[in-house]
Protein backbone atom coordinates (compact mmCIF):
# COMPACT_ATOMS: atom_id res chain seq x y z
CA UNK A 1 0.00 0.00 0.00
CA UNK A 2 1.28 3.52 -0.87
CA UNK A 3 1.28 5.84 1.92
CA UNK A 4 1.23 9.74 1.61
CA UNK A 5 2.59 11.65 5.16
CA UNK A 6 1.43 14.93 5.15
CA UNK A 7 2.58 17.71 7.34
CA UNK A 8 0.42 18.37 10.82
CA UNK A 9 -1.06 22.09 9.30
CA UNK A 10 -4.13 23.08 7.15
CA UNK A 11 -5.40 19.63 7.32
CA UNK A 12 -8.68 19.74 5.14
CA UNK A 13 -6.51 21.55 2.28
CA UNK A 14 -3.53 19.22 2.50
CA UNK A 15 -5.88 15.97 2.68
CA UNK A 16 -8.11 17.05 -0.14
CA UNK A 17 -5.49 17.99 -2.82
CA UNK A 18 -3.55 14.66 -1.91
CA UNK A 19 -6.80 12.55 -2.15
CA UNK A 20 -7.64 14.22 -5.81
CA UNK A 21 -4.16 13.44 -7.19
CA UNK A 22 -3.38 9.79 -5.94
CA UNK A 23 -6.79 8.56 -5.76
CA UNK A 24 -9.47 10.47 -8.02
CA UNK A 25 -7.11 11.51 -10.76
CA UNK A 26 -4.29 8.87 -10.46
CA UNK A 27 -6.33 6.13 -9.36
CA UNK A 28 -3.94 4.86 -6.65
CA UNK A 29 -5.02 3.18 -3.53
CA UNK A 30 -2.92 4.85 -0.73
CA UNK A 31 -3.25 6.21 3.14
CA UNK A 32 -2.73 9.55 4.10
CA UNK A 33 -1.38 9.87 7.52
CA UNK A 34 -0.06 13.02 9.63
CA UNK A 35 3.22 13.27 10.56
CA UNK A 36 4.01 15.78 13.71
CA UNK A 37 7.54 16.37 12.48
CA UNK A 38 7.40 16.01 8.67
CA UNK A 39 7.68 19.49 7.06
CA UNK A 40 6.70 17.90 3.20
CA UNK A 41 4.75 15.60 1.15
CA UNK A 42 6.43 12.01 1.66
CA UNK A 43 5.01 9.49 -0.65
CA UNK A 44 5.82 6.04 0.93
CA UNK A 45 6.21 2.91 -2.46
CA UNK A 46 5.43 -0.39 -1.34
CA UNK A 47 9.16 -1.25 -1.74
CA UNK A 48 10.37 1.15 0.82
CA UNK A 49 11.63 3.94 -1.46
CA UNK A 50 10.24 7.30 -1.12
CA UNK A 51 9.41 10.44 -2.43
CA UNK A 52 9.44 13.67 -1.41
CA UNK A 53 7.82 16.97 -2.59
CA UNK A 54 8.96 20.03 -0.53
CA UNK A 55 5.94 22.27 1.09
CA UNK A 56 6.27 25.38 -0.47
CA UNK A 57 2.88 27.43 0.22
CA UNK A 58 1.13 26.16 3.33
CA UNK A 59 4.50 26.21 5.85
CA UNK A 60 4.35 29.69 4.46
CA UNK A 61 1.03 30.51 6.33
CA UNK A 62 -0.38 31.07 9.74
CA UNK A 63 -3.41 28.37 10.04
CA UNK A 64 -5.61 31.53 12.26
CA UNK A 65 -4.71 33.58 9.27
CA UNK A 66 -5.43 31.90 6.34
CA UNK A 67 -4.21 31.58 2.52
CA UNK A 68 -7.17 33.59 1.06
CA UNK A 69 -5.58 36.95 0.71
CA UNK A 70 -3.74 38.94 -2.18
CA UNK A 71 -0.33 38.63 -1.09
CA UNK A 72 -0.72 34.56 -0.82
CA UNK A 73 -1.08 34.66 -4.81
CA UNK A 74 2.10 33.87 -6.36
CA UNK A 75 4.60 36.60 -7.28
CA UNK A 76 5.41 35.23 -10.44
CA UNK A 77 6.36 31.66 -12.32
CA UNK A 78 8.48 30.18 -13.80
CA UNK A 79 8.59 27.22 -16.02
CA UNK A 80 11.36 24.81 -15.18
CA UNK A 81 12.58 21.82 -16.87
CA UNK A 82 13.62 17.79 -15.88
CA UNK A 83 13.81 14.23 -17.47
CA UNK A 84 10.58 13.43 -15.83
CA UNK A 85 8.48 15.96 -18.14
CA UNK A 86 5.68 15.10 -20.73
CA UNK A 87 6.39 18.67 -22.57
CA UNK A 88 9.43 20.38 -22.94
CA UNK A 89 8.76 22.06 -19.55
CA UNK A 90 6.24 22.67 -16.69
CA UNK A 91 4.59 26.33 -14.92
CA UNK A 92 5.57 26.14 -11.13
CA UNK A 93 3.15 27.69 -9.42
CA UNK A 94 4.86 27.20 -5.83
CA UNK A 95 8.07 25.85 -5.63
CA UNK A 96 11.35 25.75 -6.99
CA UNK A 97 13.46 23.79 -9.54
CA UNK A 98 15.27 21.49 -6.86
CA UNK A 99 15.60 17.85 -8.05
CA UNK A 100 17.81 15.09 -6.19
CA UNK A 101 17.53 11.47 -6.99
CA UNK A 102 19.51 8.88 -4.82
CA UNK A 103 19.29 5.41 -5.00
CA UNK A 104 15.90 4.70 -2.91
CA UNK A 105 14.83 8.62 -2.69
CA UNK A 106 13.49 10.88 -5.38
CA UNK A 107 13.37 14.85 -3.56
CA UNK A 108 11.44 17.27 -5.77
CA UNK A 109 11.57 21.15 -5.20
CA UNK A 110 8.65 21.57 -6.87
CA UNK A 111 5.28 21.87 -4.93
CA UNK A 112 2.72 20.33 -7.27
CA UNK A 113 0.17 19.61 -4.07
CA UNK A 114 0.02 23.27 -3.85
CA UNK A 115 0.30 24.15 -7.02
CA UNK A 116 -2.84 21.84 -8.14
CA UNK A 117 -4.73 23.45 -5.00
CA UNK A 118 -4.59 26.60 -6.36
CA UNK A 119 -5.59 25.79 -9.93
CA UNK A 120 -8.52 23.12 -8.63
CA UNK A 121 -10.48 25.11 -6.38
CA UNK A 122 -10.09 28.20 -8.12
CA UNK A 123 -9.12 29.93 -4.80
CA UNK A 124 -7.34 32.75 -7.10
CA UNK A 125 -11.10 33.73 -8.48
CA UNK A 126 -11.84 34.39 -4.30
CA UNK A 127 -9.19 36.90 -3.84
CA UNK A 128 -8.84 38.39 -6.89
CA UNK A 129 -11.85 41.22 -7.25
CA UNK A 130 -11.75 42.01 -11.25
CA UNK A 131 -14.58 40.93 -12.71
CA UNK A 132 -16.20 41.35 -16.84
CA UNK A 133 -19.94 43.20 -16.92
CA UNK A 134 -21.47 40.23 -16.28
CA UNK A 135 -20.09 39.46 -12.88
CA UNK A 136 -17.92 37.06 -13.65
CA UNK A 137 -14.27 36.19 -13.35
CA UNK A 138 -12.05 37.54 -16.70
CA UNK A 139 -10.33 34.89 -18.06
CA UNK A 140 -7.58 37.24 -19.12
CA UNK A 141 -6.83 38.13 -15.28
CA UNK A 142 -6.49 34.44 -14.18
CA UNK A 143 -2.85 33.10 -13.65
CA UNK A 144 -2.52 30.74 -16.33
CA UNK A 145 -3.41 33.29 -19.34
CA UNK A 146 -0.87 36.06 -17.53
CA UNK A 147 1.99 33.29 -18.02
CA UNK A 148 0.58 31.89 -20.99
CA UNK A 149 -0.14 28.28 -19.49
CA UNK A 150 -3.88 28.25 -20.25
CA UNK A 151 -4.25 26.18 -22.76
CA UNK A 152 -1.74 22.98 -21.06
CA UNK A 153 -3.34 20.91 -18.50
CA UNK A 154 -0.83 22.14 -16.17
CA UNK A 155 -2.74 19.97 -13.53
CA UNK A 156 -2.41 16.68 -15.29
CA UNK A 157 1.46 17.81 -15.99
CA UNK A 158 2.15 17.86 -12.57
CA UNK A 159 0.77 14.09 -12.31
CA UNK A 160 2.50 12.69 -15.40
CA UNK A 161 5.56 13.84 -13.41
CA UNK A 162 4.66 12.56 -10.37
CA UNK A 163 3.87 8.57 -11.90
CA UNK A 164 6.83 9.28 -13.77
CA UNK A 165 9.06 9.63 -10.58
CA UNK A 166 7.08 6.78 -9.19
CA UNK A 167 8.13 4.56 -11.80
CA UNK A 168 12.10 5.63 -11.53
CA UNK A 169 11.68 4.36 -8.21
CA UNK A 170 10.41 1.05 -8.97
CA UNK A 171 6.31 1.38 -8.63
CA UNK A 172 3.95 -1.23 -10.36
CA UNK A 173 2.88 0.62 -13.54
CA UNK A 174 -0.01 -1.62 -13.54
CA UNK A 175 -1.45 0.04 -9.83
CA UNK A 176 -2.60 3.12 -12.11
CA UNK A 177 -6.02 3.18 -13.25
CA UNK A 178 -7.03 3.39 -16.92
CA UNK A 179 -8.82 6.62 -18.80
CA UNK A 180 -9.82 7.39 -22.38
CA UNK A 181 -10.47 10.04 -24.20
CA UNK A 182 -14.19 10.94 -24.88
CA UNK A 183 -16.03 13.94 -26.37
CA UNK A 184 -18.63 15.13 -24.06
CA UNK A 185 -21.01 17.32 -26.33
CA UNK A 186 -23.04 19.42 -24.18
CA UNK A 187 -25.74 22.50 -25.24
CA UNK A 188 -27.05 25.23 -23.41
CA UNK A 189 -30.43 25.37 -24.20
CA UNK A 190 -31.45 29.27 -24.35
CA UNK A 191 -33.28 30.01 -27.52
CA UNK A 192 -35.64 27.59 -29.18
CA UNK A 193 -37.55 29.82 -31.60
CA UNK A 194 -35.95 31.56 -34.32
CA UNK A 195 -37.79 34.91 -33.22
CA UNK A 196 -37.23 38.68 -32.66
CA UNK A 197 -36.55 39.04 -36.49
CA UNK A 198 -37.06 43.01 -36.65
CA UNK A 199 -33.92 43.02 -34.35
CA UNK A 200 -32.05 40.50 -36.48
CA UNK A 201 -32.70 42.54 -39.45
CA UNK A 202 -31.79 45.89 -38.24
CA UNK A 203 -28.79 43.58 -36.99
CA UNK A 204 -27.82 42.69 -40.54
CA UNK A 205 -27.88 46.00 -41.80
CA UNK A 206 -26.30 48.03 -39.47
CA UNK A 207 -23.97 45.44 -37.58
CA UNK A 208 -22.98 43.08 -40.23
CA UNK A 209 -23.30 45.42 -43.23
CA UNK A 210 -24.97 42.48 -44.80
CA UNK A 211 -28.55 43.30 -46.38
CA UNK A 212 -28.80 40.09 -48.48
CA UNK A 213 -28.89 38.74 -45.12
CA UNK A 214 -32.24 40.50 -44.06
CA UNK A 215 -33.26 39.49 -47.28
CA UNK A 216 -32.58 35.81 -46.49
CA UNK A 217 -34.22 36.46 -43.18
CA UNK A 218 -37.28 37.29 -44.55
CA UNK A 219 -37.09 34.38 -46.89
CA UNK A 220 -36.75 32.25 -43.58
CA UNK A 221 -39.51 33.83 -42.05
CA UNK A 222 -42.00 33.61 -44.95
CA UNK A 223 -41.51 29.58 -44.75
CA UNK A 224 -42.03 29.46 -40.99
CA UNK A 225 -38.55 27.93 -40.73
CA UNK A 226 -37.44 27.58 -37.03
CA UNK A 227 -33.53 27.61 -37.38
CA UNK A 228 -32.98 27.35 -33.74
CA UNK A 229 -34.69 23.69 -34.18
CA UNK A 230 -31.80 21.59 -34.38
CA UNK A 231 -31.90 19.00 -31.55
CA UNK A 232 -32.83 15.92 -33.71
CA UNK A 233 -29.48 16.66 -36.03
CA UNK A 234 -27.71 16.94 -32.50
CA UNK A 235 -28.71 13.94 -31.30
CA UNK A 236 -28.02 11.66 -34.49
CA UNK A 237 -24.37 13.22 -34.37
CA UNK A 238 -24.03 11.81 -30.83
CA UNK A 239 -25.64 8.61 -31.82
CA UNK A 240 -23.30 8.24 -34.88
CA UNK A 241 -20.37 9.07 -32.67
CA UNK A 242 -21.73 6.21 -29.65
CA UNK A 243 -22.18 9.38 -27.17
CA UNK A 244 -24.87 11.41 -25.15
CA UNK A 245 -25.41 14.78 -25.62
CA UNK A 246 -26.07 16.86 -22.34
CA UNK A 247 -28.89 19.32 -23.18
CA UNK A 248 -29.00 21.91 -20.46
CA UNK A 249 -32.58 23.59 -19.95
CA UNK A 250 -33.13 27.34 -18.44
CA UNK A 251 -36.44 27.34 -16.55
CA UNK A 252 -38.50 30.16 -16.39
CA UNK A 253 -35.68 33.63 -15.14
CA UNK A 254 -37.25 36.51 -15.49
CA UNK A 255 -34.31 38.66 -16.59
CA UNK A 256 -34.27 39.85 -20.62
CA UNK A 257 -31.27 37.38 -21.09
CA UNK A 258 -33.62 34.41 -20.11
CA UNK A 259 -36.13 35.24 -22.42
CA UNK A 260 -36.28 32.49 -24.83
CA UNK A 261 -39.04 29.79 -24.24
CA UNK A 262 -41.68 28.90 -21.94
CA UNK A 263 -41.47 25.32 -20.42
CA UNK A 264 -44.74 24.47 -20.41
CA UNK A 265 -45.21 24.99 -24.12
CA UNK A 266 -45.67 22.18 -26.50
CA UNK A 267 -42.96 22.05 -28.60
CA UNK A 268 -40.84 21.76 -25.00
CA UNK A 269 -42.83 19.25 -23.16
CA UNK A 270 -42.79 16.79 -26.52
CA UNK A 271 -38.78 18.06 -26.98
CA UNK A 272 -38.02 16.79 -23.30
CA UNK A 273 -40.03 13.51 -23.87
CA UNK A 274 -38.09 12.60 -27.64
CA UNK A 275 -34.48 13.26 -25.57
CA UNK A 276 -35.37 11.28 -22.88
CA UNK A 277 -36.46 8.25 -24.93
CA UNK A 278 -33.76 8.71 -26.93
CA UNK A 279 -31.24 8.36 -24.27
CA UNK A 280 -29.80 12.06 -23.94
CA UNK A 281 -29.75 13.76 -20.71
CA UNK A 282 -31.68 16.61 -19.40
CA UNK A 283 -29.70 18.96 -16.97
CA UNK A 284 -30.30 22.46 -15.42
CA UNK A 285 -29.53 26.00 -16.73
CA UNK A 286 -29.85 27.99 -13.71
CA UNK A 287 -31.32 31.69 -15.13
CA UNK A 288 -28.98 34.72 -15.56
CA UNK A 289 -29.47 36.08 -11.63
CA UNK A 290 -29.22 32.71 -9.78
CA UNK A 291 -25.42 32.54 -9.42
CA UNK A 292 -25.59 34.58 -6.60
CA UNK A 293 -29.39 33.70 -5.03
CA UNK A 294 -29.54 30.37 -3.68
CA UNK A 295 -33.63 30.75 -3.39
CA UNK A 296 -34.17 31.33 -6.99
CA UNK A 297 -31.80 29.16 -7.89
CA UNK A 298 -34.26 26.40 -6.46
CA UNK A 299 -37.39 27.85 -7.23
CA UNK A 300 -36.13 27.40 -11.10
CA UNK A 301 -34.89 23.80 -10.77
CA UNK A 302 -38.68 23.10 -9.11
CA UNK A 303 -40.35 24.70 -11.68
CA UNK A 304 -38.06 22.86 -14.54
CA UNK A 305 -38.38 19.44 -13.03
CA UNK A 306 -41.90 19.62 -12.27
CA UNK A 307 -43.03 20.63 -15.59
CA UNK A 308 -40.91 18.14 -17.67
CA UNK A 309 -41.47 15.69 -14.84
CA UNK A 310 -37.64 14.80 -14.33
CA UNK A 311 -35.11 14.66 -11.59
CA UNK A 312 -31.57 17.54 -12.88
CA UNK A 313 -28.32 16.31 -10.83
CA UNK A 314 -26.31 18.66 -13.38
CA UNK A 315 -25.99 21.44 -15.25
CA UNK A 316 -24.54 24.55 -16.38
CA UNK A 317 -25.18 28.49 -15.32
CA UNK A 318 -26.45 30.67 -17.13
CA UNK A 319 -23.61 33.25 -18.98
CA UNK A 320 -21.42 30.90 -16.98
CA UNK A 321 -21.70 33.19 -14.45
CA UNK A 322 -20.01 31.71 -11.17
CA UNK A 323 -19.36 33.35 -7.33
CA UNK A 324 -16.41 30.68 -6.30
CA UNK A 325 -17.35 28.98 -3.54
CA UNK A 326 -20.74 30.34 -3.02
CA UNK A 327 -22.51 29.24 -6.40
CA UNK A 328 -20.88 25.79 -5.98
CA UNK A 329 -22.11 25.72 -2.69
CA UNK A 330 -25.86 25.71 -4.15
CA UNK A 331 -25.84 23.39 -5.94
CA UNK A 332 -23.69 21.15 -3.32
CA UNK A 333 -26.85 21.96 -1.11
CA UNK A 334 -29.51 20.93 -3.30
CA UNK A 335 -27.99 17.71 -3.80
CA UNK A 336 -26.55 18.38 -7.68
CA UNK A 337 -23.78 15.85 -8.73
CA UNK A 338 -21.85 17.47 -11.55
CA UNK A 339 -21.38 20.69 -12.75
CA UNK A 340 -19.99 22.22 -15.96
CA UNK A 341 -20.00 26.09 -15.70
CA UNK A 342 -15.79 26.55 -14.97
CA UNK A 343 -14.80 27.67 -18.02
CA UNK A 344 -14.04 31.07 -18.98
CA UNK A 345 -16.38 32.81 -21.69
CA UNK A 346 -13.44 34.62 -23.29
CA UNK A 347 -11.10 32.04 -23.41
CA UNK A 348 -11.02 28.71 -24.34
CA UNK A 349 -8.80 26.39 -22.31
CA UNK A 350 -8.05 24.68 -18.79
CA UNK A 351 -9.59 26.89 -16.43
CA UNK A 352 -9.09 24.77 -13.75
CA UNK A 353 -6.18 23.09 -15.19
CA UNK A 354 -7.50 19.93 -15.92
CA UNK A 355 -10.43 18.52 -18.04
CA UNK A 356 -10.57 15.95 -15.68
CA UNK A 357 -13.81 15.32 -13.86
CA UNK A 358 -12.58 16.04 -10.22
CA UNK A 359 -14.30 16.51 -6.57
CA UNK A 360 -15.15 20.62 -5.46
CA UNK A 361 -13.72 22.02 -2.12
CA UNK A 362 -14.92 25.17 -0.72
CA UNK A 363 -11.87 27.25 0.59
CA UNK A 364 -14.39 29.71 2.34
CA UNK A 365 -15.87 27.17 4.30
CA UNK A 366 -12.98 24.40 4.22
CA UNK A 367 -14.98 21.53 3.20
CA UNK A 368 -14.39 19.17 0.50
CA UNK A 369 -17.85 18.90 -1.60
CA UNK A 370 -19.81 16.01 -2.39
CA UNK A 371 -20.00 18.13 -5.75
CA UNK A 372 -17.81 17.33 -9.08
CA UNK A 373 -16.47 19.69 -12.07
CA UNK A 374 -16.74 18.62 -15.16
CA UNK A 375 -14.76 21.50 -16.72
CA UNK A 376 -16.28 23.41 -19.73
CA UNK A 377 -13.10 23.45 -22.03
CA UNK A 378 -14.46 24.83 -25.51
CA UNK A 379 -17.42 26.71 -26.01
CA UNK A 380 -18.95 28.13 -29.81
CA UNK A 381 -19.68 31.94 -28.81
CA UNK A 382 -15.50 32.03 -27.80
CA UNK A 383 -14.06 32.42 -31.15
CA UNK A 384 -16.50 33.33 -33.31
CA UNK A 385 -15.28 36.52 -34.80
CA UNK A 386 -18.75 38.23 -36.24
CA UNK A 387 -18.38 38.91 -40.24
CA UNK A 388 -15.46 36.85 -40.37
CA UNK A 389 -17.19 33.16 -40.58
CA UNK A 390 -14.11 31.58 -42.63
CA UNK A 391 -11.76 32.94 -40.13
CA UNK A 392 -13.87 32.33 -37.45
CA UNK A 393 -14.29 28.39 -38.53
CA UNK A 394 -10.48 27.74 -39.40
CA UNK A 395 -9.16 29.75 -35.84
CA UNK A 396 -12.43 27.12 -34.00
CA UNK A 397 -11.07 24.08 -36.08
CA UNK A 398 -7.52 25.20 -34.70
CA UNK A 399 -8.78 25.36 -31.13
CA UNK A 400 -10.60 22.21 -31.44
CA UNK A 401 -7.89 20.13 -33.31
CA UNK A 402 -4.92 21.42 -29.79
CA UNK A 403 -7.32 20.21 -27.10
CA UNK A 404 -8.87 16.82 -28.89
CA UNK A 405 -4.63 16.76 -29.47
CA UNK A 406 -4.22 17.35 -25.59
CA UNK A 407 -6.66 15.32 -23.99
CA UNK A 408 -6.60 12.30 -26.02
CA UNK A 409 -2.70 12.47 -25.06
CA UNK A 410 -3.62 13.18 -21.31
CA UNK A 411 -6.37 10.69 -21.64
CA UNK A 412 -8.95 13.16 -20.49
CA UNK A 413 -12.49 13.87 -21.59
CA UNK A 414 -13.24 17.14 -23.67
CA UNK A 415 -16.43 18.79 -22.89
CA UNK A 416 -17.61 21.44 -25.57
CA UNK A 417 -20.66 23.68 -25.51
CA UNK A 418 -22.19 24.47 -28.85
CA UNK A 419 -25.88 25.83 -28.11
CA UNK A 420 -28.74 24.66 -30.38
CA UNK A 421 -29.39 28.30 -31.85
CA UNK A 422 -26.08 28.92 -32.98
CA UNK A 423 -26.03 26.92 -36.32
CA UNK A 424 -28.44 29.11 -37.76
CA UNK A 425 -27.05 29.90 -41.54
CA UNK A 426 -27.01 33.15 -41.46
CA UNK A 427 -24.77 34.90 -38.84
CA UNK A 428 -22.94 30.74 -38.67
CA UNK A 429 -22.71 29.74 -41.67
CA UNK A 430 -20.58 26.49 -42.18
CA UNK A 431 -20.99 25.86 -38.81
CA UNK A 432 -23.12 23.05 -39.08
CA UNK A 433 -20.12 21.65 -41.22
CA UNK A 434 -17.90 22.50 -39.29
CA UNK A 435 -19.23 20.79 -35.81
CA UNK A 436 -20.22 17.81 -37.91
CA UNK A 437 -17.05 17.03 -39.50
CA UNK A 438 -14.51 18.57 -37.74
CA UNK A 439 -15.59 18.62 -33.90
CA UNK A 440 -17.42 15.44 -33.54
CA UNK A 441 -15.08 13.57 -35.94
Amino acid sequence: MIKVVIPNNFLPEREYITEIIMSELLGLECIIQTGDTTKDYTIELPNGRKLIFIDSFFSNHNEAEGYLKISSLPAEVFFAKNDFLTEDNIPVIYGNNQLEISEGTITCGIDIFASAFFMLTRWEEFVVTERDKHERFPGESSLSYKYGFLQRPVVNEYIEMLWSMMLKLGVDEGLRKSKSFVIVPTHDIDRVYYNNQYKKLLGDVLIDFKPQNAVKRIYYDLKRENMYDTFDWLMDISEKKGLQSRFYFLSDGKPKADKGFTLKDKFITELAGKIKSRGHLIGYHPGYDTYNNAEEWLRQKNKLEEVLDLSVKEGRQHYLRMDVPDTLQIWEDNDMKIDSTLGYSSQAGFRCGTADEFTLFNMRTRNKLTLKERPLIYMDETLRIRNKAAESIENSGKAIDHFKEVCKKYKMPLTILFHNNNFEPLRWKGWKEFYEHDVMS
